[in-house]
């Protein structure tokens, strides 16, 4: 009787101590690494499920056993609550692809513009290629005709840069522009653009320099405000203005009074150099006056309403060698018949994305007769004016890229094809916390497949698994956070 009396004493001591340093591991982390798995028909503290329901749909059980969900847009996202900070994070994602070119895991870089950084968990282009394939330290050259050996005489001696498509790698050869001289005179390109932008531009012995006029549409509740930042080749800024808010946080509609942002930088070494135009969405950029002849806006532009959706808004061109464009607007005013090159896109309802692909080779113009109110994007570049278009990049392989009628003759990619489980797919990747942008503590990642809605592609999703990695704690540091931990 006295030992059965001992031993639950002895379970009353330590369930609650071992509950506690369960509890203290969870929270402190000692070993550095902390590891989340969840399944598609789970719930996880840390993990929530994935959205938007438009984009995936209900989980369902093969016929196996096991449970899945399918992806029927993109991207699809989920919020992850760490409980302390971390510096890294590796993902592994179990999943199944029919079709489907590229995906890839992301997570949130920027809350502002909406920027993912994304890594390859699959590309079918590169893994189904039937060109000649070279394989080294995780870098992969295809080629359409074999002419190099090995990747280092490739990137010895590169073909144009017309002829290579790229992958998640950086060239490192720096472009340059032949021919160049700078210019003294100033240009103004008057076109209301609104919020985030970004755009190249190109510098050889003269200061950059560009003067941004915008205002405060206060359309949105909160803050807003407008921040330019240079970009050099090596993606180190090299200069930033930031303009504050107008101290009205309403959404009443009074537009603020107009203000200028101005940036300048004297003795810049040759080359090209990324203005971000990171704004809100309230923040409507009228116009850009500059001495750079250069101006190539990168994927996207938002062409905003003059005032308040005037009917009809301002006609805008804009060049363009994009192979997919992509047309949408918010608003019925909005809705117009687009001509790009010899062709026509019809814009005829608000929250549709209309695809138009231009038969045309090179640039072409795009005629907008009312730029009141509309999105734009496209795996290139855009220009408001033909003498300031330039591509500084290699083609980019995309889920929709035609290597045929991109002339491209050499892929070039930073990717290991995920491993195999049976019929299952476990890609992995990891992002550093340096690039997270944290909202309330909570890290958004997302997985894109472009083009997952086409006809005849499947995406199914089993299981997401997470590991958390921090530096390790040593005994000393472990309890003195025990003890503030209880203390």
């Amino acid at each position: 009787m006295k030992f059965f009396v001992r031993l639950i004493q002895l379970i009353i001591i330590l369930v609650p101590c071992g509950l506690f340093f369960w509890l203290a591991n969870i929270a402190i982390v000692p070993s550095g690494i902390f590891v989340v798995t969840k399944d598609v028909n789970q719930t996880s503290p840390y993990l929530d499920r994935l959205l938007p329901d438009a984009r995936v749909e209900g989980v369902f059980q093969e016929s196996d056993g096991d449970w899945v969900q399918k992806i029927v847009g993109d991207p699809v996202f989920y919020f992850v609550h760490p409980q302390r900070s971390f510096d890294s994070i590796n993902v592994e994602y179990r999943f199944k692809n029919k079709n489907t070119p590229i995906v890839e895991a992301g997570i949130l870089a920027d809350a502002t513009t909406g920027a993912y950084q994304l890594e390859p968990l699959q590309n079918l282009i590169i893994d189904n290629s039937i060109w000649n394939k070279i394989s080294a330290d995780g870098t992969v050259l295809l080629q359409r005709q074999k002419k190099y050996e090995t990747i280092d005489s490739f990137l010895n001696n590169p073909p144009a840069l017309s002829e290579i498509a790229t992958y998640h790698y950086d060239l490192s050869e720096p472009y340059r522009l032949s021919g160049y001289s700078p210019l003294s005179d100033l240009k103004t390109t008057s076109v209301s653009l609104r919020g985030s932008h970004e755009f190249y531009t190109y510098i050889k012995n003269e200061t950059l320099n560009f003067s941004f006029v915008f205002s405060d549409m206060n359309r949105q509740v909160g803050e807003d405000w407008a921040d330019i930042v240079v970009i050099n080749e090596n993606g180190q800024p090299v200069a930033e203005e930031r303009a504050y808010d107008d101290d009205n946080t309403t959404n009443d509609a009074l537009h603020s009074a107009v203000q200028t942002l101005k940036i300048s930088v004297a003795n810049l070494p040759e080359g090209v150099y990324k203005v971000q135009m990171k704004a809100t969405e309230d923040i409507f950029f009228r116009s850009i006056t500059t001495a750079q002849q250069k101006m190539t806006f990168l994927n996207q532009i938002w062409l905003a309403d003059t005032v308040g959706y005037l009917e009809p808004g301002p006609a805008v061109s804009f060049w363009t060698e994009g192979k997919n464009l992509k047309f949408s607007t918010r608003h019925a005013t909005g809705a117009q018949t687009v001509s790009v090159g010899r062709g026509t896109v019809a814009i005829t309802e608000p929250y549709l994305e209309y695809s138009y692909a231009p038969p045309e080779s090179g640039v072409v113009t795009v005629n907008i007769p009312s730029a009141e109110d509309l999105f734009v994007r496209a795996d290139s570049y855009f220009a408001f004016s033909y003498s300031q278009y330039f591509n500084p990049d290699p083609v980019r392989l995309t889920a929709e890229i035609d290597l045929d009628r991109a002339g491209v003759n050499y892929i070039i990619a930073e990717y290991t094809s995920p491993e195999r489980d049976g019929e299952w797919l476990i890609g992995r990747a990891s992002f550093s916390a340096a690039n997270v942008s944290f909202i309330d503590q909570t890290w958004k990642l997302a997985i894109s497949a472009p083009t997952v809605n086409w006809p005849g592609r499947e995406l199914l999703v089993n299981s997401i698994k997470l590991e958390f990695v921090r530096p390790p704690t040593s005994f000393v540091e472990l309890f003195k956070k025990i003890f503030d931990y209880v203390f």
